[in-house]
């Protein structure tokens, strides 16, 4: 078989030089003359404008100079004459110095032949030197006319460096060599090679400082000393003056020795374009800084300013507020100050206030300066402390209520064991905390009623009181065991009820529940249902509403009967409706009807709430808005409110009292609450809160069951069918709606928390559910067992043990209580890991600890920035945007191991997420 031999498919062609004619030569030739006399032309203005720089740098010293000049050269004249003598001594040492060195280099020279480790350290201290005086060179600040000097050589290497590469090509072009030759000559033209390496070192030198400066800026270690021998680290740096320069020149040094060590340059001016640049950076960093500097300063001078306003010094107090802020300001601060506060002392202190008037240019106080704006904060600040006064009592007075709350078995023991004198001193401690009689706890009530059953007198005071607070019934006078109080009750109340209703009202009573029986559909015979008595009720107190109306005592019963049946005959209106019922009557007519689901009227104003009790609900809603669910059985009485947790422990479509579902529908109405509307569950726990404070329980509303939440997410009307008890509405409704709105139901709703991320990122760099520190991070190992199973009340006291952060978010205690208070937790709250993220988002979105980052989360504010810096201020595990470190360096073993971009990242994506669930 013959062998295959392999042959190109393409054949080698000899070199074939580069032909050019004459004429092409002379072209070239002519090329290059133009363009290095376009270089000649632009070096020759370069360094006119240079000479004129350099001429303007000469005129503006020469003044400074000859004056310098004319004053040393009298310290010449006084110098002189001691030379010569000096020039003698000089010699003489100069001469014995050069045997001595010459003796001493003959040593080492012999010993550095004999050993090898005094020839090392000759080796090292020479680089020293050599180390030693390239520091000092390159620390030295250019000369500008040897920069310029500098400049004028490099111009005259780029015209040779172009000159010898069109020498290069004429010559290779004329002589025929091989391009490779060509090419070769041009790469190794030692002109453009030094010019392409200063271009790229000047790059690197620039570079490398912005790289070298970040670190050191970022650097906690104190490597640094400020003249005074104060020492500090490059973070300190940051917002000091002083401190940057120094920063700034060893940041430098470093550089210059890396050019050294690792290029071998140690000329100064090689760099000077990267050095000019560095020094314009340095300084716009040393005007932000000084900015800064100035911020913080003031900031410093304002915290001053309160503090010497709290402790009385107030015109230093003016002073320090002025320079830190400016006139507007600080007397704005000197109205609100006036305006805060009763106490005259004060007053007359703030007014004295002494400063100089720019108009006048004389001393004037602050009251004859701004007489009107004085006069006003006064008459305002008397007012706030009318206000606060009132606030004060109020506070004394419901705080002895929940005291005697809690105390309630003892109070009663002691009256039964006391009788009268005891009641008496019980009444006397109670009317110093403006506690009236009527307001005594029906505990105290019962007990004193119970000490005084068998006593005459006894009953005849309880009569007595009974008359005073109209309270007295036809079932109290009948409860009387003394025959005489019995009878003088009886006749009490029969006067009581002719006052009412005429001297047959009897007969009028049975008049108006029969027709209670009508209105109710109750068949002739037969017995009062539910809303009969109430219809009947309502009508009776209706009736005394009015009689006892200023300016109708005395009145007939026939005038408050008609005024009774006007109301009636406005509620067989129906409901007021502003779309299908314009004509209807107000919802605080108790009588105005509805139709059930079988198309029968009734009467939803009577079904539990009393009328009076809506129009006090209703002024306290405007009084107190939303905090009307702080107030103990403002909502829901006991009965309503345990039907509503059974009703959610039990996975029933809770019914919720009567009167939060009005209050709620109300809230969520006003615009206030449209972006953020209250929770009906939430709503619930504030007034079940409120309630156990004074009843000393600890109910809780269980966690909704899906089936339940969706029927929060309903508007009012849809709400109030599906918790109606009629099992067909509740069908209708969730066949129709639940599908489409199931879809919109807020996050919270669904299941899971829009805040999860962030709460993830910052657990994992602060802690678990059970971490704790007395200070130091990791001084408590594996936290404190079954932390998230202690009570609020227990955490209080572990802080007063000396634990200073505590659970995953790693709360101090001013942080803590202050969430605990502002969700109105009570101390018998476990602190269970749920708990601890609510207080967690209370603190990121409530907008009173960290408010940046809560407008920027809600969308109310674009500044990402204060956000960040919020979070690092809240949490030492979160690098401080500005620096890249935690924001405590040097404080507790504090680092920083969540950086600034993640943190970006999940903010953004929590605040998408919230603003398309509102």
């Amino acid at each position: 078989m013959a062998r295959l031999q392999f042959r190109s498919a393409t054949q080698q062609k000899g070199f074939a030089p580069i032909q050019l004619s004459r004429a092409s030569l002379s072209e070239m030739e002519k090329r290059d003359a133009r363009l290095l006399d376009a270089l000649e032309k632009k070096h020759a203005a370069e360094m006119e404008q240079r000479e004129i720089n350099l001429k303007a740098m000469e005129d503006n010293a020469e003044y400074t100079e000859r004056r310098f000049e004319e004053n040393r050269q009298i310290e010449i004249d006084n110098l002189r004459r001691q030379q010569a003598g000096l020039d003698q001594t000089v010699a003489r040492d100069q001469q014995q110095a050069r045997y001595d060195q010459q003796a001493t280099q003959g040593i080492v020279d012999s010993l550095s032949q004999i050993s090898p480790t005094i020839q090392r350290v000759a080796k090292e201290r020479t680089a020293q030197q050599l180390k030693d005086q390239t520091a000092l060179a390159m620390s030295q600040d250019l000369d500008p006319y040897e920069a310029l000097l500098y400049e004028g050589s490099f111009d005259t290497v780029k015209r040779g460096s172009i000159q010898a590469a069109s020498s290069i090509q004429q010559e290779a072009a004329q002589s025929g060599e091989a391009p490779y030759k060509t090419f070769e000559a041009l790469a190794a033209e030692n002109g453009l090679g030094l010019i392409g390496k200063r271009v790229l070192l000047n790059r690197l030198y620039g570079s490398a400082y912005g790289t070298f400066l970040n670190k050191n800026l970022q650097d906690t270690e104190q490597r640094y000393q400020l003249p005074n021998g104060r020492k500090f680290s490059g973070a300190d740096a940051y917002n000091s003056p002083d401190m940057l320069k120094i920063v700034q020149s060893n940041t430098r040094s470093q550089v210059d020795d890396l050019m050294r060590t690792k290029h071998g340059i140690t000329e100064a001016l090689f760099f000077s374009p990267a050095r000019t640049n560095i020094e314009e950076e340095n300084e716009v960093r040393i005007g932000q800084a000084e900015t800064r500097s100035i911020t913080i300063s003031k900031q410093i001078g304002n915290d001053t300013a309160e503090e010497l306003l709290k402790a009385g010094e107030y015109d230093n107090f003016y002073n320090a507020k002025m320079w830190a802020t400016n006139p507007a300001v600080t007397n704005k601060r000197v109205r609100d100050a006036l305006a805060a506060t009763d106490d005259p002392d004060i007053h007359e202190g703030l007014g004295n206030i002494t400063f100089i008037d720019n108009n006048t240019g004389k001393p004037t106080t602050w009251k004859e300066k701004f007489g009107g704006a004085y006069e006003a904060g006064i008459a305002q600040g008397r007012n706030a402390g009318q206000l606060k006064f009132e606030a004060e009592q109020e506070y004394r007075k419901n705080k002895r209520k929940q005291d005697v709350a809690s105390n309630l078995p003892t109070i009663a023991k002691s009256i039964e064991i006391g009788k009268e004198p005891a009641v008496e001193d019980f009444k006397k401690t109670q009317a110093q905390f403006g506690i009236s009689e009527s307001e005594f706890h029906p505990v105290i009530k019962l007990a004193i009623a119970s000490m005084r059953k068998n006593s005459k007198e006894a009953e005849q005071e309880d009569l007595r009181l009974a008359i005073a607070d109209l309270s007295l019934s036809a079932e109290k006078a009948n409860s009387y065991e003394n025959p005489e109080v019995r009878t003088a009750a009886l006749a009490k109340f029969d006067e009581q009820e002719k006052k009412f209703f005429g001297d047959d009202h009897k007969a009028t009573k049975a008049a108006i529940l029969k027709d209670a029986k009508d209105r109710t559909n109750v068949t002739e015979g037969g017995d009062a249902n539910s809303r009969t008595r109430r219809f009947y009720n309502a009508y009776i107190k209706e009736i005394k509403k009015w009689s006892r109306l200023p300016g109708n005592e005395g009145k007939s019963y026939d005038e408050a009967e008609k005024f009774v049946n006007d109301l009636v005959a406005a509620g067989e209106l129906g409901i007021y409706d502003p779309v299908n019922n314009p004509e209807g009557a107000p919802l605080t007519n108790p009588f105005a009807r509805g139709e059930d689901e079988q198309n029968n009227y009734f009467y939803p104003n009577l079904n539990g709430i009393d009328t009076d009790r809506l129009t006090f609900n209703d002024n306290l809603l405007i009084t107190k808005g939303d905090a009307i669910a702080d107030i103990p059985y403002a909502l829901g009485n006991s009965n309503q409110m345990a039907q509503a947790r059974e009703d959610v422990a039990l996975g029933k479509i809770p019914t919720y009292p009567p009167l939060m579902v009005r209050a709620l529908e109300k809230l969520n109405a006003n615009p206030r609450y449209q972006n953020n509307p209250l929770k009906m569950s939430e709503f619930f726990q504030r007034q079940q809160d409120a309630i156990n404070k004074v009843t000393g329980k600890d109910f809780q509303l269980l966690p909704a069951t899906p089936e339940q939440d969706w029927t929060l997410s309903l508007p009012a009307p849809l709400y109030k069918k599906v918790t109606s008890g009629n099992f067909f509405q509740y069908q209708h409704v969730e066949a129709v709606v639940r599908r489409t709105v199931n879809q919109n139901l807020r996050t919270s709703f669904r299941g899971s928390d829009p805040m999860q991320s962030l709460q993830d990122l910052v657990l994992s760099g602060e802690g678990d559910f059970t971490s704790a520190n007395k200070g130091i991070a990791g001084d408590t190992p594996g936290g404190i067992p079954n932390l998230d199973s202690k009570t609020i009340g227990d955490w209080k006291n572990l802080y007063k043990q000396g634990y200073n952060a505590l659970g995953g978010p790693q709360f101090i205690e001013n942080t803590f209580l202050g969430a605990v208070n502002r969700l109105g937790l009570s101390d018998n709250t476990v602190m269970s890991g749920d708990v601890q993220l609510k207080l967690f988002n209370e603190l990121i979105l409530g907008g009173v600890k960290r408010p940046r980052v809560s407008a920027y989360l809600n969308g109310t504010s674009d500044d990402l920035q204060g956000a960040l810096e919020d979070m690092s201020l809240e949490f030492a595990s979160v690098a401080n945007p500005n620096t890249g470190i935690t924001s405590y360096p040097g404080v507790g073993g504090n680092k920083a191991s969540i950086d600034s971009n993640k943190m970006a990242k999940v903010l953004q994506q929590i605040r998408t997420s919230l603003i398309n669930t509102q």
